[in-house]
């Protein structure tokens, strides 16, 4: 049948085809479970239809089935490892947290006694209290003390009713960045900017990730009276140094963050559009000398509607980083597609330099004089010796005014958006479950403290079905800040979209990528009925994402 569906940051209608019927967040927030829709474009999340206790037990009952309060796939590593060995672990407990009228002194007691005992066993704490969006802490102990520790929560009365709380201890997962480079298809933003007045004023997009570096353009002002107005970091950097301000050792935070709400743009003296990016590690070792090849992504082309010079600078070195092999370039050139994207088109060579010595800025040109010569150019450049090469250009386009006067053109999705960053991943783009939700537990906590509010999360990582993680993420929404999630990149046939966190999070929006031609990536994960609630389908829609090629 057909549904068509409202969202509630676009006002578009969305439609698609199911065999079945199915509900999605979309149907959640049409029902007002967990939201009303107010006034067509803005959002209010309502709790009262909600019972996070029970949301939590039936996480739980799903990764213990035996009901003895270890999830099951701890158990069976309890029974394979020697009693000395150390486990990371995360206990929670089935009882309202703060945002839904929990008492925080009371929690955070009956926590702190909890930790202390697992201190008593060998034990050390991870990571928490959290006490807003869930009840637990992340913990270390010796794998012969859990059955103990289950042994000793079995008796645990956190709430006051003489009945003992249901608890889990589960595993703390390993969770992993996302990383693919994303394409555009611009032509929505400049039309939802202009024609609905939604471009994220008034609201703060948490990106939760491996930081945010507040040295980038794109992100102008200084922390925290800038775009980046919250900060909270639990991994620390390389030396194991927690930072109070925003940094990122990886850059996948950053380029996520400027996605969401960068509003970078720099002018040269005469008026042109600058953009820079420095490319390193590309290994061309497998390709032919003489082969002419040029990035599909939008970093290096701009669709030039006013008249002027293009102006490409650039320098090139060789780069052993990627391959064993040096390799060249042999030359560097602007190409032209005219109206045909950039990302479509042949290979069109309109101006070149030739022979460009390693380590040494050169400078090519192309005047546009006209409105016949509108249209898409890009960075092109020719393999020498095939091998490891590192390019450094820097292009200056034409811009009509139109551009210098409104929203930035290297702007992300909503640039009227402020930023928050939580890294939860390190330099090398991993992380745990613990520091995860105990970046959702803050959020929640702060979510009325930041200005403009906390609304909404962003996280693009993820891994295996985790219980906790599961429900700190419905419970955030519950409590007013939505989840904005990535399917995954493990390709048709995965299914992860439905069976991963956080993407399976029936109160999360899952957003799976399409490439340039709005077709779904190789890599993007499908999914099917969520594991968290099998009645509803994951993931709920696809946007730009896709990786680079080269041609």
């Amino acid at each position: 049948m057909i549904i068509s569906l409202v969202t509630p940051f676009l006002k578009a209608q969305i439609a698609f085809t199911e065999t079945s019927p199915a509900n999605s967040y979309w149907d959640l927030l049409s029902a007002g479970k967990p939201a009303e829709i107010l006034g067509g474009s803005r959002i209010e999340l309502k709790p009262t239809p909600y019972d996070p206790v029970n949301y939590e037990l039936v996480t739980m009952s799903r990764v213990d089935r035996n009901a003895d309060g270890i999830e099951d796939e701890l158990a069976k590593l309890l029974n394979e490892v020697q009693p000395n060995e150390t486990i990371r672990g995360i206990i929670t407990f089935a009882i309202k947290p703060v945002a839904f009228g929990g008492d925080p002194a009371v929690i955070k007691s009956s926590l702190r006694k909890i930790m202390g005992l697992i201190k008593s066993m060998g034990g050390k704490i991870t990571a928490g209290p959290w006490v807003n969006a869930i009840v637990g802490f992340g913990f270390e102990a010796p794998a012969s003390a859990i059955r103990l520790i289950a042994g000793q929560l079995s008796q645990v009365d956190i709430t006051g009713d003489n009945v003992p709380d249901k608890y889990l201890i589960s595993l703390d997962k390993e969770m992993h960045a996302f990383n693919y480079w994303s394409s555009r298809q611009m032509t929505i933003r400049p039309w939802v900017w202009d024609n609905m007045g939604i471009n994220g004023t008034n609201v703060t997009v948490v990106v939760i990730d491996t930081g945010i570096d507040d040295a980038v353009q794109a992100f102008p002002g200084d922390y925290p009276s800038g775009k980046i107005v919250y900060w909270a970091d639990y991994v620390g950097d390389p030396n194991g140094n927690i930072l109070n301000y925003p940094y990122d050792d990886n850059m996948h935070g950053t380029h996520v963050a400027g996605t969401v709400a960068g509003t970078y743009s720099a002018f040269d003296d005469q008026g042109r559009l600058i953009i820079n990016f420095g490319i390193s590690d590309l290994d061309f070792s497998s390709l032919s000398s003489g082969s002419w090849l040029r990035f599909r992504g939008p970093y290096m082309a701009y669709y030039v509607n006013a008249t002027g010079t293009v102006q490409f600078d650039f320098m090139w070195k060789s780069d052993t980083t990627a391959t064993s092999t040096q390799g060249t370039i042999s030359a560097v050139g602007i190409g032209f597609c005219g109206k045909t994207p950039y990302w479509a088109c042949n290979q069109n060579i309109i101006a070149n330099v030739s022979t460009p010595s390693a380590n040494t800025w050169y400078t090519v040109t192309y005047n546009v004089t006209s409105p016949s010569q509108f249209g898409w150019y890009y960075l092109t450049f020719q393999i020498g010796t095939p091998g490891g090469v590192a390019l450094l250009p820097i292009m200056h386009f034409p811009v009509s005014t139109e551009y210098t006067t409104n929203v930035p053109y290297l702007s992300g999705m909503a640039p009227g958006a402020k930023l928050g960053g939580a890294k939860v991943l390190s330099y090398y783009g991993g992380g745990s479950t613990t520091n995860i939700v105990s970046a959702i537990d803050d959020v929640v906590g702060n979510r009325t403290l930041v200005t403009p509010n906390l609304y909404v999360i962003s996280m693009s990582l993820g891994g295996g079905y985790d219980s906790t993680l599961d429900s700190a993420v419905t419970n955030a929404a519950n409590a007013g800040v939505l989840a904005v999630v990535a399917a995954g990149n493990d390709g048709a046939g995965s299914g992860t979209a439905a069976s991963g966190s956080p993407a399976s999070n029936p109160y999360a929006i899952t957003v799976a990528a399409v490439n340039a031609f709005n077709n779904i990536t190789a890599y993007s994960s499908d999914g099917g009925a969520s594991v968290s609630l099998n009645t509803y389908i994951k993931p709920d829609i696809a946007a730009p994402g896709g990786g680079y090629d080269l041609t």
